[in-house]
């Protein structure tokens, strides 16, 4: 579930606030190799408040273009249907984990890191709260001069590598991250006048 809201700086420039809730998990015994033997397994809900600054290649498009063409004097404005735009940001991630370690085979394990370091991990207590780092690429589909469709992909970058719980007795070099993936309707709330329709702000799901 994705909610954000958005106030332009300019044309092509917006500042954004988003909020991202969902669920993620993983369990070795889905694999067919060595990984059943280990069964470590982790589910959690993540919640995660960001801000954000969005570009738009084409600006700010909500109802017509600024490109014109004309035809025997009669002015005729081209709809731009799509708007592509990029972003990144900072933002905050709650983790609600939940694991699972009791099946792990300690003799086919017996000497490997994932059993020398078993206790140390099952009895570590990773921080919930953490930094994450969203950017990404999307673009809007214009409709009527206040609602857009819009699709987007954003990777969730994390300086750490507790989003699963194993970062002890699992060794990676590897920090953590996530991706989403998007698709949701922009509203219009505001503009600044009715002569130059520019948006004050939207939000959008």
């Amino acid at each position: 579930v994705q909610a954000a809201i958005m106030a332009p700086i300019n044309n092509k420039l917006s500042i954004r606030g988003t909020f991202i809730t969902g669920n993620m998990d993983g369990n070795d015994d889905r694999y067919d190799d060595w990984r059943p033997k280990r069964s470590f397994a982790f589910k959690t809900t993540v919640t995660e408040v960001s801000a954000m600054v969005q570009w738009e290649f084409r600006g700010q498009q909500w109802e017509r273009a600024e490109n014109e063409i004309y035809t025997d004097n009669y002015k005729i404005k081209r709809y731009k249907i799509l708007s592509p735009y990029v972003f990144a940001g900072v933002g905050y991630l709650n983790n609600k984990l939940e694991r699972e370690m009791d099946g792990i085979d300690s003799v086919y394990f017996y000497g490997d890191r994932a059993w020398e370091l078993y206790d140390e991990e099952k009895n570590k207590v990773y921080k919930s709260g953490m930094l994450v780092v969203p950017f990404g690429i999307g673009t809007h589909v214009l409709i009527s001069p206040s609602v857009r469709l819009f699709a987007e992909y954003t990777y969730h970058f994390l300086a750490n590598d507790y989003l699963d719980g194993y970062a002890t007795a699992v060794y990676s070099s590897k920090p953590d991250a996530y991706q989403s993936f998007t698709i949701g309707i922009d509203f219009r709330l505001l503009k600044h006048n009715a002569l130059r329709k520019n948006q004050v702000c939207y939000w959008g799901l």
